[in-house]
């Protein structure tokens, strides 16, 4: 029973991998010196995959796509500046990272509607 656990957990690892690194750029595809650095070095092409997935997940749920897309192309073009330096790419991803976890954060919290908001107010009268 316990060998059997072990197996579904690692599979499941595997998938998660597979799936994250699925969503990374094609490296057979990598033109630029930014692109074959992110290839050539593996916690960035990591980090890569990450940001891919985080972007994606992002797309999904925040209302104004077109600003989100937006601003990744100016990130794009930001991490270009790089060129081939990785510690600066990783710091860019890093908090291009931390930057779409914070807007996913806010796409998806509950806002209250003005209902809500009335519903809110008679509670607090009817408990005062």
């Amino acid at each position: 029973m316990y060998i059997k656990g072990r197996y579904i957990v690692s599979a499941c690892a595997l998938l998660f991998l597979q799936q994250a690194l699925a969503s990374a750029m094609d490296c057979t595809k990598a033109a630029s010196v930014v692109e074959k650095a992110i290839c050539a070095d593996k916690p960035l092409y990591e980090l890569d995959a990450q940001m891919g997935a985080a972007y994606r997940k992002l797309i999904k749920a925040a209302p104004g796509q077109a600003e989100v897309k937006k601003a990744q192309r100016q990130w794009l073009k930001e991490r270009d500046q790089c060129v081939e330096d990785v510690t600066c790419l990783k710091q860019r991803y890093q908090d291009r990272l931390q930057a779409l976890h914070a807007e996913w954060i806010e796409a998806v919290a509950y806002k209250p509607d003005d209902i809500d908001k009335q519903v809110m107010e008679d509670l607090q009268q009817r408990v005062r």
